[in-house]
């Protein structure tokens, strides 16, 4: 195959001045009819279409590029250096939290493969975040009499159940849980489970949703506490940040458990990967757009700008 001829800089330069020409002249005719979307979804969608992969670092697959725009995110947000990718842990973009929720359960599952029995696995979640841990059991082949639902899911309600379980031979593997109100300080229940679940060596999966994305105003970073100890972790940037769909951010701490879960998989949940030693990992097919979606909001409005964007957008969001 021919190799593409590399392109001078002032050419470059040109034929970026009329994309965007082309792209201001098209906006200005859709946008009266677009509610939905926001500039820099719509820039990343173009851009994607177009394969280009060569923004900050010289070329890079779409994998790359979308792990180096995570691993931004985490830096941004304050998250913990054990998701990042350069480690045991990694992440991925997803369409929707709830594929993040189905990927933790299926790499909970995994974890615990080969020690228990299918049937003798339990979930447990409180009832406000029922549906989507039962559509997660559900794709990993469990049954719904296998979900927990507690009324109420802290520390002591959280032991209680997972020890009568235990006499009645049945084994704690998941525990699903939303981040605190960041307004709050932190004062949540993820510290509290995380201690209850490393006890019966469940995994913790904490489902930030778009009040995680307030740890990007570096004062709401009580939003995060607890999370040096969880297994997973997903951030929806798209309420506070206008980021659009497609930027479910799914973070792990150790990406082996998933890589082998969904190697296995097959349709939506199968995973691509770019060899043993890379550890690079995407659903297939790859897509550019969530990495370049990320990438436009954090050269655009930088630190400064994402911080004062969650800041002003906090009290609209009922916090």
């Amino acid at each position: 195959m021919t190799p593409e001829p590399e392109i001078d800089s002032a050419r470059f330069r040109a034929s970026g001045h009329a994309l965007i020409d082309l792209i201001a002249d098209e906006w200005k005719q859709v946008a009266p009819y677009i509610s939905d979307i926001s500039t820099e979804s719509l820039l990343a969608s173009l851009l994607a279409s177009t394969s280009v992969t060569t923004l900050d670092s010289g070329k890079l697959s779409s994998q790359d590029f979308e792990r180096q725009m995570l691993d931004e995110v985490l830096t941004l947000c304050g998250l913990p250096d054990r998701f990042r990718s350069t480690g045991p842990g990694g992440s991925v973009a997803f369409g929707t939290p709830a594929m993040s929720t189905i990927v933790a359960v299926l790499s909970a599952r995994e974890r615990v493969a080969g020690q228990w029995r299918m049937g003798e696995l339990v979930a447990y979640v409180a009832q406000h975040e029922q549906a989507a841990a039962l559509r997660a059991l559900r794709v990993a082949g469990l049954f719904e009499e296998q979900l927990q639902v507690l009324p109420v899911l802290d520390e002591s309600s959280l032991r209680d159940a997972m020890i009568a379980d235990l006499v009645a031979d049945k084994r704690p593997f998941y525990v699903h849980t939303p981040v605190g109100n960041p307004l709050a300080d932190g004062r949540g229940s993820v510290p509290e489970l995380a201690s209850v679940c490393k006890d019966f060596g469940a995994w913790l999966h904490v489902d930030g949703g778009r009040q995680g994305a307030a740890a990007f105003a570096p004062e709401l970073r009580g939003v995060n506490k607890g999370l040096t100890r969880v297994d997973s972790y997903q951030l929806d940037p798209s309420g506070l940040l206008g980021a659009g769909d497609g930027c479910s951010l799914f973070y792990i701490a150790d990406e082996g458990p998933m890589i082998s879960a969904l190697s296995s998989q097959s349709g939506d949940v199968r995973l691509a990967t770019n060899g043993a030693d890379d550890g690079v990992h995407q659903l297939s097919p790859p897509s550019l757009i969530a990495g370049l979606t990320l990438w436009f909001l954090i050269r655009t409005k930088g630190a400064d700008g994402l911080a004062d964007a969650v800041r002003s957008l906090l009290p609209l969001r009922g916090f």
